[in-house]
């Protein structure tokens, strides 16, 4: 190649000749002729760049090139002398080498044997260019490779790559416990196999126009119903991303099995129905009964049919909170997240109601034994109010001086009648208004007086408010104010209001100041 040149002095060569030295010296690469008896007959000063080691110290130790050979690729290297010489054809290569200052450097090599007139292989001619970099990032890539497939097997989704043509090029742990296929006989194979039979040519032309065209994935699901290997349809919930790599690009779908939610969310949506039609059914025996006398057998019997499936539903909300402390990935499992959680609100308001029914029909119906602890009444008040959603259109006050003494009282029974009064409260003031709670004493017992600035009470319902099934709600049954009532005097207390339609409403609590 250039050995016509190796062994004159430059002063006779000829101006081609140097120019061509010159621009040899100037290489990136490792350029040499090595002698297979003599050792290094040129290399040039790339090789004090790339391994550390001078032309002159290549000259000075014809074996220097076997001595810093990683060790790991030294059969390689003889390997290599060996071939040239016996094949007399040039050989590509890479080989590790060791710099001077201890690194390990990565070459990629064209190697080709130099001829004498008998035409033995007596020399070797090369080029060797540094690649250690490119060997690096290959490494990083390996390594970052090896970390998303560790991170995609560990995920409980599905996850899966399809390229242009619609054929499966990935597919983690659980895609196969997902749809029944394994590794093998998913990757290479179309995508299609996973989509129903209606839906095939429609979905595989829109995931590939996606894929190519860049454009943005539509904010609606796609991808609803799945099938597995034995045939199987399941809800699914899928979301989709464009992956490139280089200059070719992939779609990764993630698919999560939407089967247990879809029956968490007809499961809730049926025992709220059901719920509410055995309450609605209770509620109308209870109102067609004919003796008073003979109800508190009939509410400690709807108590005891409701509480029942009052837990189911209670234990279905649970399962369906816990299924929600997984983040979601996408905006769709977002949106899915907020569908199910404003479900989950609206069944837990509706618990809540059915709870009161409970406990309103069980205490109407039963004997009541309080338990008389000595209760803070201005902390009672405000664990109350916090038991309530307040409107913010709604101002509350609490005034209860700091030196009002403590009270006998039974406080959960307390508690209820407070949070059913404010409660009622709420409902009067619509567009908002003012709350005052507030405590005095009066002739030896405490006053606690519960006053909105709401609608107020007709004057044709007030002597009605505390007979029992009594109601103007269209929910209501009737029994609220009646088991406040039956709560306080328990306590020894007793109860009473003052309204004005447009101006208000004041329930009044006298409770004993001592036992």
């Amino acid at each position: 190649m250039f050995e016509h040149f190796i062994g004159f002095e430059g002063s006779i060569l000829i101006p081609s000749e140097r120019r061509f030295k010159e621009l040899v010296e100037k290489a990136n690469g490792i350029i040499y002729i090595f002698d297979l008896k003599e050792g290094f007959k040129y290399i040039n000063s790339a090789s004090t760049k790339i391994v550390g080691y001078t032309p002159e110290e290549h000259y000075a130790d014809k074996e220097l090139g076997f001595k810093i050979i990683h060790p790991d690729d030294a059969s390689k290297l003889s390997k290599l002398v060996k071939d040239l010489v016996e094949k007399k054809k040039p050989v590509r290569i890479e080989l590790r080498w060791v710099h001077k200052n201890g690194k390990v450097i990565w070459t990629e090599q064209i190697n080709i044997p130099v001829h004498d007139k008998d035409g033995n292989v007596v020399a070797i001619e090369g080029v060797a260019r540094d690649i250690t970099e490119r060997k690096d990032l290959e490494e990083e890539l390996k390594a970052s490779n090896e970390r998303f497939r560790l991170a995609a097997d560990a995920s409980p989704d599905a996850i899966i790559f399809v390229d242009s043509n619609g054929m499966i090029t990935f597919w983690n742990k659980s895609a196969e416990e997902m749809f029944g296929y394994t590794v093998n006989e998913a990757v290479g194979a179309s995508a299609s196999l996973l989509i129903l039979e209606k839906d095939k040519t429609r979905f595989m032309n829109l995931l590939k126009t996606y894929i190519s065209s860049g454009e943005p994935f539509p904010n609606v699901p796609l991808w609803k119903v799945a099938r597995k290997k034995n045939g199987d349809l399941f809800p699914i919930e899928a979301s989709f991303s464009r992956w490139q790599q280089k200059d070719v690009f992939y779609l990764m779908v993630n698919i999560r099995d939407a089967t247990q939610r879809q029956i968490i969310e007809n499961g809730l949506r049926r025992q709220t129905e059901e719920l509410t039609e055995l309450i609605e059914e209770k509620t109308r025996a209870l109102k067609e009964a004919e003796l008073i006398t003979t109800m508190g057998q009939v509410t400690t019997m709807v108590g005891h049919d409701l509480r029942n499936p009052l837990q189911v539903l209670v234990n279905i909300l649970y399962l369906a909170k816990k299924m929600l402390k997984n983040p979601p990935y996408t905006a769709l499992e977002i949106e899915h997240q907020r569908r199910l959680e404003s479900l989950l609100i609206k069944a837990q308001e509706q618990i809540d109601y059915m709870n009161k029914i409970v406990l309103d029909l069980q205490d109407f119906g039963r004997s009541l034994e309080p338990k008389f602890v000595c209760t803070e009444l201005k902390r009672l008040i405000t664990e109350a109010l916090a038991m309530v959603n307040i409107p913010k259109q709604i101002y509350v006050l609490i005034d209860v001086g700091d030196n009002f003494p403590s009270l006998m009282i039974d406080s959960l029974m307390i508690k209820r009648v407070l949070v059913n009064l404010i409660n009622n409260s709420m409902q009067a003031m619509p567009k908002g208004g003012k709350l005052i709670i507030k405590a005095s004493l009066n002739g030896g017992t405490a006053l606690i007086e519960v006053q909105d600035t709401g609608v107020g009470i007709p004057e044709e319902h007030r002597n009605k408010l505390f007979t029992p099934f009594f109601t103007t709600k269209p929910k209501g049954q009737g029994l609220g104010l009646v088991v406040c009532e039956k709560l306080v005097k328990a306590n020894g207390g007793w109860i009473s209001f003052e309204s004005e339609v447009g101006v208000g409403t004041t329930f009044s609590i006298r409770l004993p100041l001592s036992r």
